[in-house]
Parts: C-alpha cells; sequence; structure tokens
C-alpha cells in the first residue's frame, strides 16, 4: 500500500514537469529505467485515452497525427510541449492546452482562429483570420458573402487595420466589395455600385477623411459608376468606369506610360 503511495506522489511530480515542459528530462528517464513506466501505468497514469474538445473546424485526424501518440504508454514517455506546438502549428488552431482527467485520459482542449476575411492571391480563394493567417482553401460558392474581401500580395496581414479604417466612413463600408492592395504599398477600394477608390500609398487614412470632407463625394457614391484616384498629392479626379474602359482600350502613349504608377 506505502508502495502505490508512494508511486502515485512520484508520478503526480512527473505530470506536473511534463506539463511545465520538461518532457524530454523524463524521458531520458523513462529509457534509462524501462520499468518506471510500467510504474506509472500500474498507477493509474498511462495514456490510454485522448479526447478533443473545443474544435470545429480543424480536422480531429489532423490533432491526433500532430499529438504523435504511436508509442506513448504513458506520460513518461509523451511530449507535452513538442506536441502542443505541433498541434498550435495547424492552420485553424490558435493555442491548445493539455489537461489529465483521472485515470488514465488525456484531455486536449482547442482554440481556434476565427475566419475573418477572405483573401484572392489571384489564383484562389482563401480564408484568413484577423492575424493574417491563413487558415483554409475555399471555393467561390463556399465563401462566406458575411466576410470582407481582399486581394493582392501583402493584403493578409494589412486586411484587418485597413477594414477598421473603413469601418469609420459608413458611406464607403455600406457599400464595400473588395480592397486590393498593390505592391505591398497602397490599397484600392471596389464598390458594389461600380465605383472604385485609388487610394495613395501611405495615406488612405487622409485621404478618406479628405472624401468625407468633399460635398461632391455623396453624389459620386450615390450615382455609382465611377473611378476615384487619388493617388496624386492633394488631388481629386473623378472619371466615369466606361470612359475609363475607353480610355484603357485605345493604344497606349507616351503619356500614358509615364503617368502615375499603381
Amino acid at each position: 500500500m506505502v508502495g502505490l503511495v508512494l508511486s502515485a506522489v512520484f508520478v503526480s511530480a512527473v505530470f506536473t514537469v511534463l506539463i511545465a515542459g520538461d518532457a524530454n528530462r523524463m524521458k531520458r528517464v523513462s529509457n534509462v529505467v524501462p520499468e518506471i513506466e510500467n510504474v506509472i501505468a500500474f498507477a493509474g497514469f498511462g495514456l490510454d485515452q485522448v479526447s478533443l474538445k473545443g474544435h470545429r473546424l480543424a480536422f480531429s485526424g489532423d490533432i491526433f497525427e500532430a499529438l504523435k501518440l504511436e508509442g506513448a504508454r504513458s506520460i513518461a514517455s509523451f511530449d507535452a510541449k513538442a506536441a502542443r506546438g505541433r498541434v498550435e502549428a495547424l492552420s485553424w488552431v490558435e493555442s491548445a492546452q493539455f489537461r489529465r482527467v483521472y485515470p488514465n485520459q488525456l484531455e486536449v482542449v482547442i482554440r481556434e482562429r476565427e475566419a475573418f476575411a477572405v483573401w484572392n492571391d489571384g489564383k484562389a480563394l482563401w480564408l484568413i483570420d484577423a492575424g493574417g493567417n491563413i487558415l483554409a482553401r475555399v471555393d467561390e460558392a463556399r465563401a462566406p458573402k458575411q466576410l470582407p474581401r481582399f486581394a493582392g500580395s501583402g493584403a493578409p496581414v494589412k486586411a484587418q487595420a485597413f477594414w477598421s479604417l473603413v469601418a469609420q466612413y459608413p458611406g464607403i463600408a455600406e457599400r464595400f466589395q473588395r480592397a486590393q492592395r498593390f505592391g505591398d504599398r497602397r490599397w484600392s477600394v471596389e464598390l458594389v455600385n461600380g465605383t472604385t477608390i485609388h487610394l495613395p500609398a501611405g495615406a488612405a487614412s487622409g485621404a478618406l477623411s479628405q472624401l468625407k470632407a468633399w460635398p461632391a463625394f455623396r453624389g459620386v457614391l450615390e450615382k455609382g459608376n465611377a473611378v476615384v484616384d487619388m493617388r496624386a498629392q492633394g488631388r481629386i479626379a473623378v472619371r466615369s468606369t466606361v470612359e475609363v474602359e475607353r480610355t484603357s482600350s485605345r493604344p497606349k502613349t507616351i503619356a500614358d506610360l509615364m503617368g502615375p504608377a499603381g
């Protein structure tokens, strides 16, 4: 009886060390003295059951694969720190916590990332979270309609901050269709009414404030089908989309080629 009590106390200390992240030390001990695992398992600290909680979009199979439970007969041979790192490397997983449920069960509690927007990389559509992490590929039919859309290189990591900025301007936010990032320098905003707003590099906030203060902008928004170009500092150029399409279809002149860069 005393031996079992001492074994239980010893194994409790082992589990505390493992959860603290010192699994390698205990694995070295179990390799030197294989009988230790037998004692641990006999004392009720085996690793016979694993349950997952909190996951909805992350695949159970991917989580179990990341845990690498093969050969982990007890907590002494289960590297919790390494397993947590592998699980948290999965696209949908923001964090993973391990809890031991007596007598022989490990509970893995998953906290998932939330899809914030849909990003078009030019080849496919991807769900991204607010931090710019790519979560999963999605086709057009299944892309959530309520999520804002972004496109262009560098857009994912900048999207949340830009969306927070756009939300301060209801006239634009209510008509927002997509924002495209160019050269990781500037944004163009496409509205559902056919209007496109070209914002200047590094000055999107000031440009949107300028538009809000411009008396004619409300009329432009309501009419739609316009291109509002603010890439030249201190200047707002407005053309109809028909005019822009007609201009873009004619042969390019030297003046066109030397115009404002994207």
